[in-house]
Protein backbone atom coordinates (compact mmCIF):
# COMPACT_ATOMS: atom_id res chain seq x y z
CA UNK A 1 0.00 0.00 0.00
CA UNK A 2 1.14 3.54 -0.80
CA UNK A 3 0.09 6.06 1.83
CA UNK A 4 0.73 9.77 2.15
CA UNK A 5 1.47 11.61 5.36
CA UNK A 6 1.99 15.31 4.69
CA UNK A 7 4.90 15.46 2.20
CA UNK A 8 6.04 11.89 2.76
CA UNK A 9 4.94 8.82 0.80
CA UNK A 10 5.20 5.53 2.70
CA UNK A 11 5.22 2.05 1.19
CA UNK A 12 3.47 -0.20 3.70
CA UNK A 13 3.82 -4.01 3.58
CA UNK A 14 3.53 -6.90 6.03
CA UNK A 15 7.21 -6.42 6.81
CA UNK A 16 6.72 -2.80 7.87
CA UNK A 17 6.77 0.76 6.57
CA UNK A 18 9.35 2.38 4.30
CA UNK A 19 9.54 5.98 3.16
CA UNK A 20 9.72 6.53 -0.61
CA UNK A 21 12.47 9.04 -1.62
CA UNK A 22 10.05 11.08 -3.71
CA UNK A 23 12.72 13.46 -5.06
CA UNK A 24 14.37 10.46 -6.75
CA UNK A 25 11.19 8.91 -8.19
CA UNK A 26 10.30 9.44 -11.86
CA UNK A 27 7.53 6.84 -12.08
CA UNK A 28 5.92 4.07 -10.01
CA UNK A 29 5.70 0.53 -11.44
CA UNK A 30 2.96 -1.35 -9.56
CA UNK A 31 3.69 -5.03 -10.24
CA UNK A 32 1.17 -7.16 -8.37
CA UNK A 33 -1.63 -6.02 -6.10
CA UNK A 34 -1.16 -2.59 -4.54
CA UNK A 35 -3.49 -0.04 -2.95
CA UNK A 36 -2.99 3.68 -3.53
CA UNK A 37 -4.73 6.32 -1.41
CA UNK A 38 -6.25 9.47 -2.86
CA UNK A 39 -3.65 11.51 -1.00
CA UNK A 40 -0.89 9.72 -2.92
CA UNK A 41 -2.64 10.33 -6.23
CA UNK A 42 -2.99 14.03 -5.43
CA UNK A 43 0.65 14.32 -4.39
CA UNK A 44 1.92 12.45 -7.45
CA UNK A 45 -0.19 14.72 -9.65
CA UNK A 46 1.57 17.77 -8.23
CA UNK A 47 4.97 16.15 -8.65
CA UNK A 48 4.26 14.90 -12.20
CA UNK A 49 4.82 11.23 -11.32
CA UNK A 50 2.83 8.59 -13.27
CA UNK A 51 1.83 5.19 -11.85
CA UNK A 52 1.91 2.17 -14.18
CA UNK A 53 -0.07 -0.96 -13.26
CA UNK A 54 0.77 -4.54 -14.27
CA UNK A 55 -1.34 -7.69 -14.20
CA UNK A 56 -0.87 -11.20 -12.85
CA UNK A 57 1.60 -12.28 -15.57
CA UNK A 58 3.49 -8.99 -15.56
CA UNK A 59 1.51 -7.64 -18.52
CA UNK A 60 0.86 -3.91 -18.68
CA UNK A 61 -2.72 -3.01 -17.71
CA UNK A 62 -2.86 0.78 -17.54
CA UNK A 63 -1.47 4.00 -16.13
CA UNK A 64 -2.48 6.92 -13.99
CA UNK A 65 -1.10 10.02 -15.66
CA UNK A 66 -0.90 13.47 -14.03
CA UNK A 67 -2.02 16.44 -16.07
CA UNK A 68 0.53 16.98 -18.81
CA UNK A 69 2.65 20.08 -18.38
CA UNK A 70 4.52 19.96 -21.69
CA UNK A 71 1.64 20.60 -24.07
CA UNK A 72 2.17 22.08 -27.53
CA UNK A 73 -0.56 22.43 -30.14
CA UNK A 74 2.08 23.06 -32.79
CA UNK A 75 3.93 19.84 -31.92
CA UNK A 76 0.70 17.83 -31.96
CA UNK A 77 -0.36 19.22 -35.34
CA UNK A 78 3.13 18.52 -36.74
CA UNK A 79 3.09 14.97 -35.37
CA UNK A 80 -0.30 14.22 -36.90
CA UNK A 81 0.74 15.83 -40.20
CA UNK A 82 3.81 13.58 -40.28
CA UNK A 83 1.61 10.55 -39.70
CA UNK A 84 -0.77 11.56 -42.51
CA UNK A 85 2.10 12.21 -44.93
CA UNK A 86 2.77 8.72 -46.34
CA UNK A 87 6.37 9.46 -47.33
CA UNK A 88 7.21 11.03 -43.96
CA UNK A 89 5.56 8.23 -42.00
CA UNK A 90 7.41 5.60 -44.02
CA UNK A 91 10.78 7.27 -43.46
CA UNK A 92 10.22 7.28 -39.68
CA UNK A 93 8.94 3.70 -39.65
CA UNK A 94 11.89 2.52 -41.77
CA UNK A 95 14.34 4.23 -39.41
CA UNK A 96 12.72 2.50 -36.41
CA UNK A 97 12.78 -0.96 -38.01
CA UNK A 98 16.33 -0.52 -39.27
CA UNK A 99 17.45 0.60 -35.80
CA UNK A 100 15.69 -2.33 -34.17
CA UNK A 101 17.23 -4.95 -36.49
CA UNK A 102 20.65 -3.30 -36.30
CA UNK A 103 20.55 -3.57 -32.50
CA UNK A 104 19.47 -7.22 -32.72
CA UNK A 105 22.51 -7.88 -34.92
CA UNK A 106 24.82 -6.06 -32.50
CA UNK A 107 23.62 -8.29 -29.66
CA UNK A 108 24.07 -11.47 -31.71
CA UNK A 109 27.48 -10.37 -33.02
CA UNK A 110 28.76 -9.95 -29.47
CA UNK A 111 28.38 -13.74 -29.03
CA UNK A 112 29.47 -14.89 -32.51
CA UNK A 113 33.12 -15.44 -31.55
CA UNK A 114 32.04 -17.97 -28.91
CA UNK A 115 29.22 -19.63 -30.86
CA UNK A 116 29.68 -20.16 -34.58
CA UNK A 117 25.98 -21.06 -34.99
CA UNK A 118 25.14 -17.41 -34.44
CA UNK A 119 26.96 -16.28 -37.60
CA UNK A 120 24.04 -17.61 -39.64
CA UNK A 121 21.60 -15.59 -37.53
CA UNK A 122 23.73 -12.45 -37.94
CA UNK A 123 23.84 -12.90 -41.72
CA UNK A 124 20.08 -13.43 -41.92
CA UNK A 125 19.44 -10.26 -39.88
CA UNK A 126 21.76 -8.30 -42.16
CA UNK A 127 19.87 -9.50 -45.24
CA UNK A 128 16.51 -8.50 -43.73
CA UNK A 129 17.90 -5.08 -42.78
CA UNK A 130 18.93 -4.54 -46.41
CA UNK A 131 15.29 -4.98 -47.46
CA UNK A 132 13.98 -2.28 -45.12
CA UNK A 133 14.77 0.70 -47.34
CA UNK A 134 12.93 -0.95 -50.25
CA UNK A 135 9.73 -1.52 -48.27
CA UNK A 136 6.92 0.67 -49.58
CA UNK A 137 4.12 -0.01 -47.09
CA UNK A 138 3.77 -0.30 -43.32
CA UNK A 139 2.52 -3.94 -43.50
CA UNK A 140 5.65 -4.90 -45.47
CA UNK A 141 7.82 -3.22 -42.85
CA UNK A 142 5.99 -4.97 -40.02
CA UNK A 143 6.44 -8.28 -41.84
CA UNK A 144 10.19 -7.70 -42.15
CA UNK A 145 10.45 -6.82 -38.49
CA UNK A 146 8.43 -9.90 -37.56
CA UNK A 147 10.79 -12.12 -39.56
CA UNK A 148 13.77 -10.51 -37.86
CA UNK A 149 12.34 -11.06 -34.37
CA UNK A 150 11.60 -14.71 -35.17
CA UNK A 151 15.16 -15.35 -36.38
CA UNK A 152 16.66 -13.31 -33.53
CA UNK A 153 14.73 -15.22 -30.86
CA UNK A 154 16.15 -18.48 -32.24
CA UNK A 155 19.58 -17.25 -31.12
CA UNK A 156 18.43 -17.25 -27.48
CA UNK A 157 18.68 -21.05 -27.42
CA UNK A 158 22.41 -20.74 -28.16
CA UNK A 159 23.13 -17.74 -25.91
CA UNK A 160 21.25 -18.76 -22.76
CA UNK A 161 22.65 -21.60 -20.68
CA UNK A 162 20.28 -24.17 -19.19
CA UNK A 163 17.05 -22.71 -20.60
CA UNK A 164 15.27 -23.10 -23.94
CA UNK A 165 12.98 -20.39 -25.27
CA UNK A 166 11.28 -22.10 -28.22
CA UNK A 167 8.73 -20.00 -30.16
CA UNK A 168 7.80 -16.61 -28.73
CA UNK A 169 4.64 -17.09 -26.63
CA UNK A 170 3.08 -14.04 -24.96
CA UNK A 171 -0.37 -14.50 -23.43
CA UNK A 172 0.42 -16.19 -21.18
CA UNK A 173 4.14 -16.95 -21.48
CA UNK A 174 4.75 -20.70 -21.45
CA UNK A 175 8.29 -20.99 -20.08
CA UNK A 176 10.85 -19.02 -18.01
CA UNK A 177 12.53 -17.25 -20.94
CA UNK A 178 9.22 -16.14 -22.47
CA UNK A 179 8.09 -14.98 -19.02
CA UNK A 180 11.19 -12.80 -18.65
CA UNK A 181 10.84 -11.39 -22.17
CA UNK A 182 7.18 -10.51 -21.56
CA UNK A 183 7.88 -8.78 -18.25
CA UNK A 184 10.97 -7.02 -19.59
CA UNK A 185 9.14 -5.74 -22.67
CA UNK A 186 6.26 -4.48 -20.51
CA UNK A 187 8.68 -2.66 -18.22
CA UNK A 188 10.45 -1.09 -21.20
CA UNK A 189 7.11 -0.05 -22.71
CA UNK A 190 6.07 1.92 -19.61
CA UNK A 191 9.59 3.32 -19.21
CA UNK A 192 9.33 4.64 -22.76
CA UNK A 193 5.85 5.95 -22.05
CA UNK A 194 7.22 7.86 -19.05
CA UNK A 195 9.94 9.42 -21.21
CA UNK A 196 7.38 10.46 -23.84
CA UNK A 197 5.37 12.10 -21.05
CA UNK A 198 8.32 14.41 -20.40
CA UNK A 199 8.29 15.67 -24.00
CA UNK A 200 5.70 17.38 -26.20
CA UNK A 201 5.04 14.21 -28.21
CA UNK A 202 1.58 12.65 -28.11
CA UNK A 203 1.90 8.96 -27.13
CA UNK A 204 -1.19 7.91 -29.10
CA UNK A 205 0.09 9.05 -32.53
CA UNK A 206 2.56 6.48 -33.86
CA UNK A 207 4.30 5.71 -37.14
CA UNK A 208 5.24 2.03 -37.28
CA UNK A 209 2.39 0.55 -35.25
CA UNK A 210 -1.09 1.66 -36.20
CA UNK A 211 -2.61 4.15 -33.76
CA UNK A 212 -5.45 2.32 -32.01
CA UNK A 213 -7.75 2.97 -29.09
CA UNK A 214 -6.73 1.81 -25.61
CA UNK A 215 -2.97 1.87 -26.16
CA UNK A 216 -0.12 4.36 -26.42
CA UNK A 217 1.28 3.08 -29.70
CA UNK A 218 4.15 5.59 -29.95
CA UNK A 219 5.69 3.88 -26.90
CA UNK A 220 5.56 0.63 -28.88
CA UNK A 221 7.38 2.32 -31.77
CA UNK A 222 10.23 3.78 -29.74
CA UNK A 223 10.70 0.85 -27.36
CA UNK A 224 11.33 -1.54 -30.30
CA UNK A 225 14.76 -0.01 -30.81
CA UNK A 226 15.78 -0.56 -27.18
CA UNK A 227 14.48 -4.10 -26.54
CA UNK A 228 17.66 -5.93 -27.65
CA UNK A 229 20.03 -3.77 -25.62
CA UNK A 230 18.03 -3.09 -22.46
CA UNK A 231 15.82 -6.17 -22.07
CA UNK A 232 17.42 -9.12 -23.85
CA UNK A 233 21.02 -8.58 -22.73
CA UNK A 234 19.75 -8.24 -19.16
CA UNK A 235 17.92 -11.57 -19.45
CA UNK A 236 21.09 -13.25 -20.76
CA UNK A 237 23.08 -11.87 -17.84
CA UNK A 238 20.59 -12.88 -15.14
CA UNK A 239 20.13 -16.43 -16.45
CA UNK A 240 23.73 -17.16 -17.41
CA UNK A 241 25.10 -15.90 -14.10
CA UNK A 242 22.48 -17.84 -12.16
CA UNK A 243 20.91 -14.75 -10.59
CA UNK A 244 17.53 -16.10 -11.71
CA UNK A 245 16.99 -19.86 -11.56
CA UNK A 246 14.19 -22.38 -12.08
CA UNK A 247 13.17 -21.90 -8.44
CA UNK A 248 12.21 -18.29 -9.19
CA UNK A 249 9.34 -19.32 -11.47
CA UNK A 250 5.85 -20.68 -10.82
CA UNK A 251 4.62 -22.99 -13.58
CA UNK A 252 0.91 -23.55 -14.09
CA UNK A 253 -1.10 -25.20 -16.87
CA UNK A 254 0.43 -23.86 -20.12
CA UNK A 255 1.75 -20.78 -18.33
CA UNK A 256 4.82 -19.64 -16.43
CA UNK A 257 5.57 -16.55 -14.36
CA UNK A 258 8.15 -15.21 -11.94
CA UNK A 259 7.35 -15.66 -8.27
CA UNK A 260 7.69 -12.77 -5.82
CA UNK A 261 11.41 -13.33 -5.24
CA UNK A 262 12.06 -13.68 -8.97
CA UNK A 263 10.20 -10.45 -9.72
CA UNK A 264 12.17 -8.64 -7.03
CA UNK A 265 15.47 -9.78 -8.57
CA UNK A 266 14.43 -8.91 -12.12
CA UNK A 267 12.89 -5.52 -11.32
CA UNK A 268 15.91 -4.50 -9.24
CA UNK A 269 18.25 -5.50 -12.07
CA UNK A 270 16.07 -3.71 -14.65
CA UNK A 271 16.15 -0.50 -12.60
CA UNK A 272 19.93 -0.77 -12.30
CA UNK A 273 20.15 -1.35 -16.06
CA UNK A 274 18.24 1.85 -16.74
CA UNK A 275 20.53 3.80 -14.43
CA UNK A 276 23.75 2.53 -16.02
CA UNK A 277 25.62 5.29 -17.83
CA UNK A 278 27.69 5.33 -21.01
CA UNK A 279 29.63 8.04 -22.83
CA UNK A 280 27.40 9.56 -25.48
CA UNK A 281 29.40 10.13 -28.71
CA UNK A 282 27.57 13.33 -29.68
CA UNK A 283 26.90 14.89 -26.27
CA UNK A 284 30.45 14.08 -25.10
CA UNK A 285 29.18 13.18 -21.63
CA UNK A 286 27.83 10.16 -19.83
CA UNK A 287 24.07 9.61 -19.92
CA UNK A 288 21.92 6.85 -18.44
CA UNK A 289 20.28 4.16 -20.56
CA UNK A 290 16.93 5.58 -19.47
CA UNK A 291 17.89 9.02 -20.80
CA UNK A 292 18.86 7.49 -24.15
CA UNK A 293 15.15 6.77 -24.62
CA UNK A 294 14.33 10.42 -23.87
CA UNK A 295 16.92 11.50 -26.44
CA UNK A 296 15.21 9.40 -29.12
CA UNK A 297 11.93 11.10 -28.20
CA UNK A 298 13.60 14.48 -28.65
CA UNK A 299 15.06 13.42 -32.01
CA UNK A 300 11.64 12.32 -33.22
CA UNK A 301 10.09 15.57 -31.99
CA UNK A 302 12.69 17.63 -33.87
CA UNK A 303 12.03 15.56 -36.97
CA UNK A 304 8.27 16.19 -37.04
CA UNK A 305 8.53 19.86 -36.01
CA UNK A 306 11.80 21.01 -37.60
CA UNK A 307 12.20 18.30 -40.29
CA UNK A 308 15.64 17.30 -39.01
CA UNK A 309 16.81 13.75 -39.85
CA UNK A 310 15.61 11.08 -37.45
CA UNK A 311 18.16 8.40 -36.60
CA UNK A 312 17.24 6.19 -33.65
CA UNK A 313 19.80 5.00 -31.16
CA UNK A 314 22.20 2.32 -32.36
CA UNK A 315 23.92 0.12 -29.80
CA UNK A 316 27.66 -0.05 -29.52
CA UNK A 317 29.10 -3.55 -29.23
CA UNK A 318 29.50 -4.48 -25.59
CA UNK A 319 26.78 -2.11 -24.32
Amino acid sequence: MLHRKESTINYITKEGKRAVPIDQVKAIFAVGRISVTSGVISFFSKMGIPIHFFGYYGNYEGSYYPRRRLVSGHALVSQVASFLDKECRMSIAQALVHGCISNMKTVVDSYVSRMNELQIVSTQLELIASEVTGADTIPVLMSLEGRAWSIYYESFNHIIKGFQMGPRVKRPPNNPVNALVSLGNSMLYVTTLTQIYHTQLDPSVSFLHEPLERRFSLALDISEVFKPGLVDTLIFRLLNLGSIKEEHFDAEFKSCMLNDEGRRIFLTAFDERLRETNKHPRLKRSVSNEYLIRLDCYKLLRHVVEHKPFRPYLMQKGM
